[in-house]
């Protein structure tokens, strides 16, 4: 059965939470806002995506840029073999909405051209396939893989004191992935976080928000409404 939103399907209260990153914050919370506000994006604009809408489309690809940034940034703490499984996933996704994307954007510049028929016609094909994906069960493990990954993942249990130092230190201080470490390196971790905190508030017009969830029914997220399953950081 698809996992299509149905009007009788639980609904559960978003809980009051932390709404601003902040460089004080430990990295492990930043990095669950940060990637929580991301998917929380996705589901929000899932049934206007489904329904073929190229805003809800654009939105979509940055939150997954954003998501995949994050990801990068936060690498030394985060990267993992559930990660590598779930990227590999996200890049089946990415494919799909890529080519629908670039179809928008090709019919938006031939306007009154001879080519612009051809394509529309593309663009519905791409679009069918990019539905498809959507609405398979291949999508939505994905999508609740991400959410069991942020939240209780294999990057969040190692013993190792180096692992657990970097979930525990602040953000301010934080060694970004490529960098070399020092004084240098956590100063870039400190931009790093206050850049996101400018980016989330720019693209979805309010601050970083969100929180890992340990519910397994997270599809509920996709339904027409503002709430999401509840968790602490």
């Amino acid at each position: 059965m698809s996992a299509a939103a149905s009007p009788d399907r639980e609904r559960v209260v978003r809980p009051k939470r932390p709404r601003h990153l902040s460089q004080a914050m430990r990295c492990e919370t930043a990095f669950r806002l940060i990637l929580s506000e991301c998917l929380e994006e996705v589901a929000t604009n899932h049934e206007a995506l489904s329904s073929g809408d190229p805003a809800a489309l654009h939105q979509t690809r940055i939150a997954l840029t954003r998501l995949k940034a994050a990801v990068a940034f936060y690498g030394p703490m985060v990267a993992d073999s559930e990660w590598t499984r779930l990227k590999s996933e996200l890049k089946w996704l990415s494919a799909h909405l890529g080519a629908t994307r670039d179809l928008d954007v090709a019919i938006a510049n031939s306007k009154g051209l001879p080519e612009e028929r051809m394509l529309q016609t593309a663009r519905t094909d791409a679009f069918d396939a990019l539905k498809e994906a959507l609405q398979s069960d291949r999508y939505w493990r994905w999508f609740d893989g991400m959410w069991d990954w942020v939240g209780s993942g294999p990057w969040t249990t190692r013993q190792n004191r180096r692992a657990a130092q970097r979930r525990a230190v602040r953000s301010q201080c934080f060694t970004p992935a490529g960098s070399r470490g020092g004084m240098a390196s956590c100063a870039r971790g400190a931009a790093g976080c206050k850049a996101w905190a400018r980016t989330s508030a720019t693209a979805s017009g309010s601050p970083a928000s969100g929180c890992a969830t340990p519910s397994s029914s997270r599809r509920a997220a996709c339904l027409p409404m503002s709430t999401h399953h509840g968790g602490t950081c």
